[in-house]
């Protein structure tokens, strides 16, 4: 992709947002961001990793999904759909701009810094859609 790496980081949050998942870390300076899905008849909810690395001018992402419940054997091929939403979404993400993408990461890591026990999740999902410039 051809984005740098801190835009890439912005896209991957936004098809997150997008997809309803929820991120819960994100570390700019390792290009790791970690987020959670909620459980559903397959599953008892999935971890996502997204990994975003700079390679040959431009940026590589990795996304992993895993079953977030240590007891879970069957999957059900819920993460491979996860994996599957996420790249389809930051398809059609590609061609959008994120202007200002440093200072937004860094809103956001701040934002889920501060709700890192589960409250202000409503100050969090302000904090996410105005770093991501949305409109709804």
């Amino acid at each position: 992709m051809k984005k740098s790496r801190s835009e890439a980081i912005m896209m991957a949050i936004d098809s997150l947002l997008q997809l309803s998942m929820r991120p819960v870390k994100v570390d700019a300076a390792t290009g790791v961001i970690l987020a959670k899905e909620s459980s559903s008849l397959k599953s008892m909810g999935e971890d996502i990793t997204i990994q975003i690395e700079e390679k040959d001018g431009g940026t590589l992402l990795t996304i992993h999904s895993k079953c977030n419940y240590p007891g879970q054997k069957l999957d059900w091929g819920k993460n491979e759909k996860n994996v599957k939403r996420i790249t389809d979404s930051l398809s059609l993400l590609q061609n959008k701009d994120y202007p200002d993408a440093d200072a937004s990461i860094m809103s956001v890591a701040n934002q889920l810094n501060s709700t890192s026990n589960g409250s202000g999740c409503l100050a969090l999902l302000i904090g996410l859609v105005v770093a991501l410039g949305l409109i709804w």
